[in-house]
């Protein structure tokens, strides 16, 4: 159907016409500066009979049904009319928000005819609308600036929290915990295949891994972030999802790049890393952990065991690290319960392992220990500094490479005191060829009592500020979580 717009000034006649779907519609105005006096919109009827249109203002509701949105009585007139709720006008006929009129007829971020049509040359109608909420349904409405793609309907801002991160850190892997409130699960592919993760200028991709999806419950997806600056909390990217024809694009072998020998998230037997460390679980049960799914050991027998692998031979030997998270419920079996142990025997021998220890004093805390050829290095700490039946995160990093070095040991993300007893003399036990478990010792009489959960093992020496951040990420205290902005 065909409508006209004319604009009738006090001195002279003019007009200007334009095409679309309108119902009838008078707009009357005052113009003091340029004289104007009338504008009018004569139409015929739709074809359903309806006469209603719907138009966006940007900075207040949507107007629609014919005629509604007329100027109000309060409208305050600047160089020419405002019009509140329809158009405003300024210096020739600049409408924002509803039509924008400069000079001639230009609509700039004003009138988008989304499902309808959008006129230029008399009337341009540029910016349109971006986020759902703006414009009409059934057309084509180009995505704000910066978004990734508009196959991706949907997204989620995930700004980083770095105040309390002390040091810059470099492709550091961040835990995303998604649930219903954070999340529209109906619009994502089944299982998550659709997500993609961006960098703030929704170009760069991220690596991830989806660790666990559960729309009944929590989802955890790992992503490797190139850098978090210390001492911010500005630093952000974004969750993309909602594509029905996208398909998965997970990799979680470059997620944990970076330094990783093995990763084991323990909901499953999977390493994620390419070292191609999967285990074989035996009496361990998958339950809920920390970090989505762990495994809990009996106390009296079953373990994780991890056959032998050139790729952790010498985890400590220029620098390593060992995280886990625990929840111990008595000290583990003859009260030496294993977390992580690659020994031949119950004493380090050709190797290392990490411990709680309830059968010599200091009791009831965090053991290390490392085979040397004159003696065994054992390293604790303080009394009782390990608690029962609570989560806790358990980290060493230590240097083999002199027998005088001591490891540095944190539970909960915090540096602890650590006591070196005698023993680490000559030159270090080699521990190539050894098989490794989690849950037990080589000789299987030291089961862990409890849950184990998230092991991770780095050839490198990660920062106080890594361990700290690890501990914020898998308590869900990094990450804080936008609404969900949607595409119309």
């Amino acid at each position: 159907m065909k409508w006209s717009l004319a604009i009738t000034p006090r001195s002279r006649a003019t007009s200007c016409r334009l095409q679309a779907l309108l119902g009838a519609c008078v707009l009357w105005a005052s113009c003091g500066r340029l004289g104007y006096e009338a504008i009018s919109f004569d139409a015929a009827p739709a074809p359903d009979g309806s006469d209603e249109l719907p138009i966006q203002d940007d900075s207040g509701p949507m107007l629609t049904g014919g005629a509604s949105g007329a100027m109000s009585d309060a409208s305050v007139a600047t160089g020419g009319t405002v019009a509140t709720g329809g158009m405003s006008a300024a210096g020739g006929m600049a409408a924002t928000g509803g039509m924008s009129a400069a000079g001639g007829m230009a609509a700039t971020g004003g009138m988008s005819a989304a499902g309808g049509m959008a006129a230029t040359g008399g009337m341009s109608a540029t910016g349109g609308s971006a986020i759902t909420g703006g414009g009409g349904t059934g057309g084509t409405v180009a995505p704000p600036a910066g978004w990734f793609d508009p196959a991706w309907r949907k997204r989620i801002k995930l700004t980083v929290d770095a105040r309390t991160v002390s040091s810059d850190l470099r492709n550091f892997p961040v835990a995303v915990v998604l649930n219903a409130a954070r999340f529209d699960y109906a619009s994502a592919r089944p299982g998550g295949s659709d997500l993609r993760f961006l960098s703030a200028d929704g170009a760069t991709s991220l690596d991830y891994e989806i660790e666990s999806w559960n729309p009944a419950g929590v989802t955890v997806v790992w992503v490797k972030l190139p850098q978090i600056v210390r001492n911010t909390n500005n630093e952000y990217f974004w969750l993309y999802y909602a594509n029905p024809a996208a398909a998965d694009r997970q990799n979680s072998a470059r997620v944990w790049s970076a330094g990783y020998r093995a990763v084991w998230h323990m909901d499953g037997t999977k390493d994620s890393t390419d070292g191609n460390n999967d285990a074989t679980a035996s009496n361990a049960v998958s339950v809920n952990a920390q970090v989505a799914g762990g495994r809990r050991f009996n106390g009296a027998a079953g373990m994780f065991d991890v056959a032998p692998n050139d790729n952790l031979n010498g985890v400590f030997a220029n620098g390593g690290t060992l995280i886990a998270w625990i929840r111990p419920t008595t000290y583990g079996q003859n009260s030496y319960g294993r977390i992580v142990d690659r020994a031949a025997d119950n004493l380090a021998k050709n190797g290392w392992s990490l411990q709680l220890d309830d059968g010599a004093a200091p009791l009831k805390n965090l053991h290390f220990e490392r085979g040397w050829s004159g003696g065994v290095g054992k390293f604790e700490t303080a009394d009782s500094s390990i608690a029962l039946n609570r989560w806790q995160m358990v980290a060493v990093t230590y240097d083999e490479s002199l027998s005088s070095n001591l490891p540095r040991m944190y539970i909960d993300g915090v540096e602890q005191p650590v006591m070196a007893l005698p023993g680490a003399t000559g030159t270090v036990d080699p521990d190539s060829n050894q098989r490794m478990r989690i849950g037990n010792s080589m000789l299987g009489n030291r089961t862990f009592d409890g849950i184990i959960d998230e092991v991770q093992i780095a050839s490198v020496i990660r920062s106080p500020a890594w361990i700290f951040a690890v501990y914020k990420t898998t308590t869900d205290a990094l990450l804080s979580y936008g609404t969900v902005e949607s595409l119309p």
